[in-house]
Protein backbone atom coordinates (compact mmCIF):
# COMPACT_ATOMS: atom_id res chain seq x y z
CA UNK A 1 0.00 0.00 0.00
CA UNK A 2 2.20 2.80 -1.26
CA UNK A 3 -0.74 5.19 -1.64
CA UNK A 4 -3.05 6.65 1.01
CA UNK A 5 -6.08 4.44 1.53
CA UNK A 6 -9.64 5.25 2.52
CA UNK A 7 -11.15 4.24 5.83
CA UNK A 8 -13.46 1.91 3.93
CA UNK A 9 -10.46 0.05 2.52
CA UNK A 10 -8.95 -0.17 6.00
CA UNK A 11 -12.26 -1.51 7.32
CA UNK A 12 -12.37 -4.13 4.57
CA UNK A 13 -8.92 -5.38 5.61
CA UNK A 14 -10.08 -5.66 9.22
CA UNK A 15 -13.30 -7.46 8.21
CA UNK A 16 -11.39 -10.39 6.75
CA UNK A 17 -11.18 -11.75 10.30
CA UNK A 18 -13.92 -12.68 12.73
CA UNK A 19 -13.93 -10.45 15.86
CA UNK A 20 -13.76 -13.48 18.14
CA UNK A 21 -10.27 -14.17 16.79
CA UNK A 22 -9.02 -10.70 15.87
CA UNK A 23 -9.88 -8.94 19.13
CA UNK A 24 -7.94 -11.37 21.37
CA UNK A 25 -5.00 -11.11 18.98
CA UNK A 26 -5.15 -7.31 19.20
CA UNK A 27 -5.38 -7.53 23.00
CA UNK A 28 -2.31 -9.76 23.17
CA UNK A 29 -0.41 -7.40 20.86
CA UNK A 30 -1.42 -4.35 22.91
CA UNK A 31 -0.09 -6.02 26.06
CA UNK A 32 3.12 -7.13 24.35
CA UNK A 33 3.68 -3.60 23.09
CA UNK A 34 2.37 -1.89 26.21
CA UNK A 35 5.52 0.02 27.15
CA UNK A 36 6.56 3.00 25.07
CA UNK A 37 10.05 1.52 24.74
CA UNK A 38 8.55 -1.31 22.66
CA UNK A 39 5.96 0.42 20.47
CA UNK A 40 8.14 3.48 19.83
CA UNK A 41 10.78 1.20 18.33
CA UNK A 42 8.26 -0.90 16.40
CA UNK A 43 6.41 2.22 15.11
CA UNK A 44 3.69 0.08 13.54
CA UNK A 45 1.87 -1.80 16.32
CA UNK A 46 1.33 1.44 18.20
CA UNK A 47 -1.45 1.70 20.81
CA UNK A 48 -3.66 4.16 18.92
CA UNK A 49 -3.58 1.96 15.80
CA UNK A 50 -4.54 -1.14 17.81
CA UNK A 51 -7.41 0.76 19.45
CA UNK A 52 -8.78 1.75 16.04
CA UNK A 53 -8.42 -1.79 14.69
CA UNK A 54 -10.46 -3.05 17.65
CA UNK A 55 -13.13 -0.40 17.04
CA UNK A 56 -13.37 -1.24 13.33
CA UNK A 57 -13.67 -4.95 14.11
CA UNK A 58 -16.47 -4.47 16.64
CA UNK A 59 -18.36 -2.03 14.43
CA UNK A 60 -18.10 -3.80 11.06
CA UNK A 61 -16.77 -7.31 11.69
CA UNK A 62 -18.80 -10.50 11.69
CA UNK A 63 -18.31 -14.11 12.70
CA UNK A 64 -18.86 -15.49 9.21
CA UNK A 65 -15.16 -15.57 8.39
CA UNK A 66 -12.66 -18.39 8.48
CA UNK A 67 -8.97 -18.76 9.11
CA UNK A 68 -6.62 -18.09 11.98
CA UNK A 69 -4.96 -14.76 12.81
CA UNK A 70 -1.24 -14.61 12.15
CA UNK A 71 1.38 -12.07 13.17
CA UNK A 72 1.58 -11.12 9.51
CA UNK A 73 -2.14 -10.26 9.55
CA UNK A 74 -1.66 -7.95 12.53
CA UNK A 75 1.30 -6.28 10.81
CA UNK A 76 -0.65 -5.79 7.57
CA UNK A 77 -3.67 -4.34 9.37
CA UNK A 78 -1.53 -1.91 11.36
CA UNK A 79 0.26 -0.93 8.16
CA UNK A 80 -3.13 -0.26 6.58
CA UNK A 81 -3.92 2.03 9.51
CA UNK A 82 -0.66 3.92 9.01
CA UNK A 83 -1.61 4.43 5.34
CA UNK A 84 -4.99 6.04 6.05
CA UNK A 85 -5.72 9.27 4.25
CA UNK A 86 -5.91 12.61 6.07
CA UNK A 87 -7.61 15.93 5.21
CA UNK A 88 -4.14 17.48 4.96
CA UNK A 89 -3.09 15.03 2.24
CA UNK A 90 -6.40 15.57 0.46
CA UNK A 91 -5.78 19.30 0.64
CA UNK A 92 -9.26 19.67 2.03
CA UNK A 93 -10.28 23.34 2.21
CA UNK A 94 -10.87 24.95 5.59
CA UNK A 95 -9.30 24.38 8.97
CA UNK A 96 -9.35 20.56 8.92
CA UNK A 97 -6.98 20.54 5.94
CA UNK A 98 -4.44 22.82 7.65
CA UNK A 99 -1.15 21.95 9.34
CA UNK A 100 -2.39 23.18 12.72
CA UNK A 101 -5.42 20.86 12.53
CA UNK A 102 -3.24 17.96 11.37
CA UNK A 103 -0.95 18.31 14.37
CA UNK A 104 -3.95 18.71 16.68
CA UNK A 105 -5.33 15.37 15.44
CA UNK A 106 -1.96 13.65 15.63
CA UNK A 107 -1.17 14.84 19.15
CA UNK A 108 -4.59 14.12 20.62
CA UNK A 109 -4.69 10.62 19.17
CA UNK A 110 -1.17 9.66 20.22
CA UNK A 111 0.23 11.59 23.15
CA UNK A 112 -2.16 10.44 25.88
CA UNK A 113 -0.64 6.96 25.60
CA UNK A 114 2.62 8.39 26.92
CA UNK A 115 1.20 9.51 30.27
CA UNK A 116 2.16 7.57 33.38
CA UNK A 117 -0.27 5.96 35.87
CA UNK A 118 1.57 7.67 38.75
CA UNK A 119 0.66 11.16 37.56
CA UNK A 120 -2.86 10.41 36.35
CA UNK A 121 -3.97 8.35 39.35
CA UNK A 122 -2.18 10.57 41.85
CA UNK A 123 -3.84 13.65 40.41
CA UNK A 124 -7.33 12.25 41.01
CA UNK A 125 -6.61 11.83 44.71
CA UNK A 126 -4.80 15.17 44.96
CA UNK A 127 -7.47 17.20 43.15
CA UNK A 128 -10.31 16.08 45.39
CA UNK A 129 -8.30 16.01 48.61
CA UNK A 130 -9.84 19.27 49.92
CA UNK A 131 -13.19 19.12 48.12
CA UNK A 132 -15.28 19.13 51.30
CA UNK A 133 -13.55 22.34 52.43
CA UNK A 134 -14.40 24.28 49.25
CA UNK A 135 -17.54 26.30 48.53
CA UNK A 136 -18.75 24.08 45.72
CA UNK A 137 -22.28 24.11 44.33
CA UNK A 138 -22.79 20.38 44.08
CA UNK A 139 -19.58 18.37 44.43
CA UNK A 140 -18.83 16.79 47.79
CA UNK A 141 -17.25 13.46 48.67
CA UNK A 142 -20.73 12.14 49.44
CA UNK A 143 -22.12 13.38 46.09
CA UNK A 144 -19.32 11.70 44.12
CA UNK A 145 -19.90 8.45 45.99
CA UNK A 146 -23.62 8.49 45.22
CA UNK A 147 -23.11 9.12 41.50
CA UNK A 148 -20.16 6.76 40.93
CA UNK A 149 -21.55 4.04 43.18
CA UNK A 150 -18.64 4.00 45.62
CA UNK A 151 -16.11 6.40 47.05
CA UNK A 152 -13.66 7.96 44.61
CA UNK A 153 -10.88 6.13 46.47
CA UNK A 154 -12.63 2.78 45.94
CA UNK A 155 -13.34 3.57 42.29
CA UNK A 156 -9.63 4.08 41.66
CA UNK A 157 -8.71 0.93 43.62
CA UNK A 158 -11.21 -1.12 41.63
CA UNK A 159 -9.96 0.31 38.34
CA UNK A 160 -6.37 -0.54 39.20
CA UNK A 161 -7.37 -4.09 40.10
CA UNK A 162 -9.39 -4.56 36.89
CA UNK A 163 -6.70 -3.15 34.59
CA UNK A 164 -3.72 -4.89 36.18
CA UNK A 165 -5.42 -8.29 36.34
CA UNK A 166 -6.55 -8.00 32.71
CA UNK A 167 -3.04 -7.02 31.63
CA UNK A 168 -1.67 -10.23 33.14
CA UNK A 169 -4.44 -12.39 31.61
CA UNK A 170 -4.30 -11.56 27.92
CA UNK A 171 -6.77 -8.68 28.28
CA UNK A 172 -9.48 -10.84 29.88
CA UNK A 173 -11.17 -10.10 33.19
CA UNK A 174 -14.08 -11.67 35.02
CA UNK A 175 -15.03 -10.56 38.54
CA UNK A 176 -16.37 -14.05 39.27
CA UNK A 177 -12.95 -15.73 38.94
CA UNK A 178 -12.32 -17.59 42.19
CA UNK A 179 -8.64 -16.63 42.18
CA UNK A 180 -9.69 -13.02 42.73
CA UNK A 181 -11.75 -13.94 45.78
CA UNK A 182 -9.96 -16.78 47.55
CA UNK A 183 -6.61 -16.96 49.29
CA UNK A 184 -4.20 -14.68 51.08
CA UNK A 185 -2.84 -13.30 47.79
CA UNK A 186 -6.23 -12.59 46.22
CA UNK A 187 -7.57 -9.14 45.38
CA UNK A 188 -10.39 -9.71 47.90
CA UNK A 189 -7.83 -10.14 50.68
CA UNK A 190 -6.69 -6.56 50.00
CA UNK A 191 -9.84 -4.89 48.70
CA UNK A 192 -13.56 -5.61 48.32
CA UNK A 193 -14.23 -7.70 45.22
CA UNK A 194 -17.91 -6.75 45.55
CA UNK A 195 -16.85 -3.17 44.80
CA UNK A 196 -14.60 -4.30 41.95
CA UNK A 197 -17.46 -6.24 40.38
CA UNK A 198 -19.86 -3.31 40.70
CA UNK A 199 -17.40 -0.82 39.19
CA UNK A 200 -16.57 -3.24 36.37
CA UNK A 201 -20.18 -3.70 35.29
CA UNK A 202 -21.18 -0.06 35.84
CA UNK A 203 -18.18 1.67 34.29
CA UNK A 204 -16.03 -0.71 32.23
CA UNK A 205 -18.15 -3.27 30.37
CA UNK A 206 -20.23 -3.03 27.20
CA UNK A 207 -21.53 -5.35 24.49
CA UNK A 208 -21.20 -5.28 20.72
CA UNK A 209 -24.68 -3.86 20.09
CA UNK A 210 -24.30 -1.01 22.59
CA UNK A 211 -20.81 -0.28 21.29
CA UNK A 212 -22.07 0.01 17.72
CA UNK A 213 -24.86 2.39 18.73
CA UNK A 214 -22.39 4.75 20.42
CA UNK A 215 -19.97 4.56 17.49
CA UNK A 216 -22.76 5.41 15.07
CA UNK A 217 -23.54 8.60 17.00
CA UNK A 218 -20.03 9.89 16.27
CA UNK A 219 -19.81 8.73 12.65
CA UNK A 220 -17.99 11.25 10.44
CA UNK A 221 -19.20 11.98 6.94
CA UNK A 222 -15.66 12.82 5.87
CA UNK A 223 -13.85 9.47 5.40
CA UNK A 224 -10.41 10.92 6.06
CA UNK A 225 -11.53 11.76 9.62
CA UNK A 226 -13.04 8.36 10.41
CA UNK A 227 -9.94 7.09 12.25
CA UNK A 228 -10.23 10.09 14.57
CA UNK A 229 -13.86 9.44 15.55
CA UNK A 230 -14.68 8.87 19.18
CA UNK A 231 -13.83 5.30 20.16
CA UNK A 232 -16.41 3.84 22.60
CA UNK A 233 -13.60 1.81 24.17
CA UNK A 234 -12.57 5.08 25.80
CA UNK A 235 -15.60 4.93 28.08
CA UNK A 236 -16.19 1.16 28.12
CA UNK A 237 -12.84 -0.58 27.51
CA UNK A 238 -14.17 -4.14 27.95
CA UNK A 239 -16.56 -5.88 25.55
CA UNK A 240 -18.52 -9.05 26.07
CA UNK A 241 -17.26 -11.50 23.47
CA UNK A 242 -19.50 -13.93 21.52
CA UNK A 243 -18.50 -16.73 23.92
CA UNK A 244 -19.51 -14.68 26.98
CA UNK A 245 -16.01 -13.72 28.15
CA UNK A 246 -15.01 -10.12 28.88
CA UNK A 247 -12.06 -8.70 26.94
CA UNK A 248 -10.20 -5.38 26.85
CA UNK A 249 -8.92 -5.25 23.24
CA UNK A 250 -6.64 -2.31 24.10
CA UNK A 251 -5.42 -2.50 27.71
CA UNK A 252 -4.17 1.09 27.65
CA UNK A 253 -7.79 2.25 27.49
CA UNK A 254 -8.64 0.31 30.65
CA UNK A 255 -5.99 2.32 32.50
CA UNK A 256 -7.32 5.49 30.85
CA UNK A 257 -10.50 5.06 32.91
CA UNK A 258 -8.30 6.19 35.82
CA UNK A 259 -8.14 9.80 34.69
CA UNK A 260 -10.08 12.88 35.66
CA UNK A 261 -11.63 13.09 32.18
CA UNK A 262 -13.07 9.60 32.56
CA UNK A 263 -14.51 10.40 35.99
CA UNK A 264 -15.88 13.70 34.66
CA UNK A 265 -17.91 11.96 31.98
CA UNK A 266 -18.93 9.11 34.25
CA UNK A 267 -20.59 11.73 36.48
CA UNK A 268 -21.89 14.18 33.86
CA UNK A 269 -23.63 11.42 31.90
CA UNK A 270 -25.84 10.78 34.95
CA UNK A 271 -26.82 14.42 35.61
CA UNK A 272 -29.47 16.68 34.15
CA UNK A 273 -28.29 19.83 32.38
CA UNK A 274 -28.66 22.11 35.41
CA UNK A 275 -26.62 19.84 37.69
CA UNK A 276 -24.13 19.07 34.92
CA UNK A 277 -23.46 22.81 34.60
CA UNK A 278 -22.98 23.07 38.36
CA UNK A 279 -20.64 20.10 38.30
CA UNK A 280 -18.58 21.66 35.51
CA UNK A 281 -18.28 24.95 37.40
CA UNK A 282 -17.25 23.05 40.53
CA UNK A 283 -14.51 21.24 38.62
CA UNK A 284 -13.22 24.66 37.58
CA UNK A 285 -13.14 25.83 41.20
CA UNK A 286 -11.48 22.62 42.39
CA UNK A 287 -8.82 22.86 39.70
CA UNK A 288 -8.16 26.53 40.43
CA UNK A 289 -7.65 25.63 44.09
CA UNK A 290 -5.35 22.75 43.08
CA UNK A 291 -3.13 24.99 40.95
CA UNK A 292 -2.87 27.41 43.87
CA UNK A 293 -1.79 24.58 46.16
CA UNK A 294 0.89 23.60 43.67
CA UNK A 295 2.19 27.14 43.22
CA UNK A 296 2.23 27.75 46.98
CA UNK A 297 5.03 25.20 47.48
CA UNK A 298 7.35 26.76 44.88
CA UNK A 299 10.45 27.92 46.82
CA UNK A 300 11.25 31.62 46.77
CA UNK A 301 7.88 32.69 45.37
CA UNK A 302 4.97 34.61 46.87
CA UNK A 303 1.55 33.52 45.59
CA UNK A 304 -1.35 35.99 45.65
CA UNK A 305 -4.92 34.77 44.98
CA UNK A 306 -7.24 36.58 42.58
CA UNK A 307 -7.84 40.22 43.45
CA UNK A 308 -11.34 41.69 43.47
CA UNK A 309 -11.41 45.28 42.22
CA UNK A 310 -13.97 47.92 41.20
CA UNK A 311 -16.68 46.18 43.25
CA UNK A 312 -17.06 42.82 41.49
CA UNK A 313 -14.30 42.60 38.85
CA UNK A 314 -11.67 39.92 39.26
CA UNK A 315 -8.02 39.59 38.26
CA UNK A 316 -6.32 36.43 37.04
CA UNK A 317 -6.69 33.48 39.38
CA UNK A 318 -3.17 33.58 40.82
CA UNK A 319 -0.23 35.99 40.79
CA UNK A 320 3.23 34.53 41.43
CA UNK A 321 5.88 37.03 42.56
CA UNK A 322 9.62 36.31 42.53
CA UNK A 323 12.54 38.69 43.02
CA UNK A 324 12.94 39.05 39.27
CA UNK A 325 9.49 38.84 37.66
CA UNK A 326 5.75 38.36 38.12
CA UNK A 327 3.68 35.55 36.59
CA UNK A 328 -0.03 36.15 35.95
CA UNK A 329 -1.73 32.76 36.12
CA UNK A 330 -5.16 32.10 34.63
CA UNK A 331 -6.66 28.65 35.23
CA UNK A 332 -9.25 26.99 33.00
CA UNK A 333 -10.77 23.52 33.22
CA UNK A 334 -12.45 23.90 29.81
CA UNK A 335 -11.57 20.97 27.58
CA UNK A 336 -11.65 20.75 23.82
CA UNK A 337 -14.59 18.84 22.37
CA UNK A 338 -13.86 15.70 20.41
CA UNK A 339 -14.69 17.56 17.19
CA UNK A 340 -12.19 20.24 18.16
CA UNK A 341 -9.50 17.65 18.81
CA UNK A 342 -10.12 16.31 15.31
CA UNK A 343 -9.34 19.74 13.87
CA UNK A 344 -12.94 20.47 12.97
CA UNK A 345 -13.97 23.99 11.99
CA UNK A 346 -15.14 24.70 15.53
CA UNK A 347 -11.58 24.33 16.85
CA UNK A 348 -10.90 28.04 16.40
CA UNK A 349 -14.05 28.91 18.36
CA UNK A 350 -13.09 26.58 21.19
CA UNK A 351 -9.53 27.89 21.33
CA UNK A 352 -10.84 31.45 21.47
CA UNK A 353 -13.30 30.49 24.21
CA UNK A 354 -10.52 29.10 26.40
CA UNK A 355 -7.11 30.47 25.41
CA UNK A 356 -8.57 33.71 24.03
CA UNK A 357 -10.45 34.52 27.22
CA UNK A 358 -7.47 33.62 29.37
CA UNK A 359 -5.25 35.89 27.26
CA UNK A 360 -7.66 38.80 27.69
CA UNK A 361 -7.77 38.26 31.45
CA UNK A 362 -3.97 38.19 31.64
CA UNK A 363 -3.70 41.37 29.55
CA UNK A 364 -6.33 43.14 31.66
CA UNK A 365 -4.52 42.31 34.90
CA UNK A 366 -1.21 43.36 33.35
CA UNK A 367 -2.65 46.81 32.49
CA UNK A 368 -4.09 47.27 35.97
CA UNK A 369 -0.69 46.59 37.54
CA UNK A 370 1.09 48.85 35.04
CA UNK A 371 -1.40 51.66 35.62
CA UNK A 372 -0.98 51.46 39.41
CA UNK A 373 -4.58 50.52 40.21
CA UNK A 374 -5.01 50.81 44.02
CA UNK A 375 -6.23 47.22 44.36
CA UNK A 376 -2.94 45.98 42.92
CA UNK A 377 -0.58 48.10 45.03
CA UNK A 378 0.91 44.94 46.58
CA UNK A 379 2.11 43.69 43.17
CA UNK A 380 5.49 45.11 42.06
CA UNK A 381 4.94 47.11 38.87
CA UNK A 382 8.64 47.45 38.08
CA UNK A 383 9.23 43.71 37.44
CA UNK A 384 8.83 41.94 34.10
CA UNK A 385 5.43 40.27 33.86
CA UNK A 386 4.65 36.97 32.14
CA UNK A 387 1.36 35.22 31.49
CA UNK A 388 0.64 31.55 32.17
CA UNK A 389 -2.56 29.82 31.05
CA UNK A 390 -3.04 26.52 32.92
CA UNK A 391 -5.32 23.83 31.50
CA UNK A 392 -6.69 20.81 33.33
CA UNK A 393 -6.11 18.56 30.31
CA UNK A 394 -3.16 18.88 27.94
CA UNK A 395 -3.55 20.93 24.80
CA UNK A 396 -0.22 19.38 23.75
CA UNK A 397 0.91 22.80 22.52
CA UNK A 398 4.52 22.34 23.59
CA UNK A 399 5.09 20.11 20.56
CA UNK A 400 2.86 21.87 18.03
CA UNK A 401 4.81 24.53 16.12
CA UNK A 402 1.63 25.66 14.38
CA UNK A 403 -0.58 26.22 17.41
CA UNK A 404 0.12 29.96 17.40
CA UNK A 405 -1.83 30.20 14.16
CA UNK A 406 -4.97 29.42 16.15
CA UNK A 407 -4.58 32.17 18.76
CA UNK A 408 -4.28 35.92 18.68
CA UNK A 409 -0.89 37.27 19.79
CA UNK A 410 -0.75 38.63 23.33
CA UNK A 411 0.82 41.86 24.53
CA UNK A 412 2.18 39.85 27.48
CA UNK A 413 4.78 37.14 26.86
CA UNK A 414 2.72 34.06 27.69
CA UNK A 415 2.59 30.32 27.39
CA UNK A 416 0.26 27.42 28.11
CA UNK A 417 0.85 24.61 30.59
CA UNK A 418 -1.26 21.60 31.52
CA UNK A 419 -1.78 20.36 35.07
CA UNK A 420 0.92 17.78 34.39
CA UNK A 421 3.39 20.45 33.34
CA UNK A 422 2.62 22.59 36.39
CA UNK A 423 3.23 19.58 38.62
CA UNK A 424 6.58 18.97 36.92
CA UNK A 425 7.57 22.62 36.99
CA UNK A 426 6.84 22.75 40.71
CA UNK A 427 8.76 19.52 41.31
CA UNK A 428 11.70 20.82 39.26
CA UNK A 429 11.78 24.13 41.12
CA UNK A 430 11.80 22.28 44.45
CA UNK A 431 14.60 19.96 43.32
CA UNK A 432 16.63 22.89 41.98
CA UNK A 433 15.75 25.15 44.91
CA UNK A 434 15.49 27.98 42.38
CA UNK A 435 12.00 28.80 41.17
CA UNK A 436 13.09 31.90 39.29
CA UNK A 437 15.42 30.15 36.84
CA UNK A 438 12.91 27.38 36.11
CA UNK A 439 9.98 29.73 35.50
CA UNK A 440 12.04 32.33 33.69
CA UNK A 441 13.42 29.67 31.36
CA UNK A 442 9.90 28.61 30.45
CA UNK A 443 9.13 32.05 29.02
CA UNK A 444 12.50 33.04 27.62
CA UNK A 445 12.62 29.85 25.54
CA UNK A 446 9.20 30.63 24.09
CA UNK A 447 10.49 30.47 20.52
CA UNK A 448 11.07 26.72 20.57
CA UNK A 449 7.80 26.03 21.92
CA UNK A 450 8.13 25.57 25.71
CA UNK A 451 8.72 22.10 27.06
CA UNK A 452 9.17 21.43 30.76
CA UNK A 453 11.73 18.71 30.05
CA UNK A 454 14.16 21.34 28.73
CA UNK A 455 14.72 22.60 32.28
CA UNK A 456 15.23 19.27 33.99
CA UNK A 457 18.70 18.60 35.34
CA UNK A 458 20.34 15.17 35.18
CA UNK A 459 19.88 13.28 38.41
CA UNK A 460 16.65 15.00 39.50
CA UNK A 461 14.17 12.58 41.06
CA UNK A 462 11.34 14.94 40.10
CA UNK A 463 9.00 14.25 43.01
CA UNK A 464 5.94 16.42 43.42
CA UNK A 465 5.01 16.47 47.13
CA UNK A 466 1.26 16.84 46.52
CA UNK A 467 1.12 13.93 44.07
CA UNK A 468 3.38 11.88 46.33
CA UNK A 469 1.06 12.39 49.29
CA UNK A 470 -1.97 11.31 47.26
CA UNK A 471 -0.11 8.26 45.98
CA UNK A 472 1.33 7.07 49.28
CA UNK A 473 -2.08 7.38 50.95
CA UNK A 474 -2.93 4.05 49.33
CA UNK A 475 -0.42 1.18 49.76
CA UNK A 476 -2.30 -0.88 47.13
CA UNK A 477 -1.16 1.50 44.39
CA UNK A 478 2.50 1.01 45.22
CA UNK A 479 2.04 -2.75 45.40
CA UNK A 480 0.56 -2.96 41.90
CA UNK A 481 2.69 -0.29 40.27
CA UNK A 482 5.94 -1.15 42.03
CA UNK A 483 8.83 0.22 40.01
CA UNK A 484 6.64 2.36 37.72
Amino acid sequence: MSRPITYEEFQQRVRRHKPSLLLPAIAETAIRYFDKETWAVDRLRVPWALAEVAKASIVSGNEFRSGAITERDITQICFAYSSLDDPLRKRKPGLSGSLEAFFMRLENSQFAYQLTPFEEIGRIGALFEDVDNLETEIITSEFLGEIIGCTLHDYVNAGIAISSVAQSHGGYFDPTWSVLWDGADSIHARFSMETVSRVFHDHYLTDFESFRKVALQYRQGEQSLRQHEYNPLMSRPFVEMPNGTFLAPQIHLAYRRLTLAAIYYAVVDKLNKENADKFTRDIGLIFQHYVGRQLSIVPGATVVPEIVYDNDQRSVDWIVITNDFVVLVEVKSTRLSHAGRMGDEQLRTEIDRSVGRATKQIERTDRLIADGHPSFKGIPSNLTRYGLFVTLEPYWTETNPYFDRLINPSSVTSTIASSRQIERLVATSIECGDAASVLDGLFKNRTSPPNVQEWLTDGLTLKNPILDRAWTSNPLWDEIFEGD
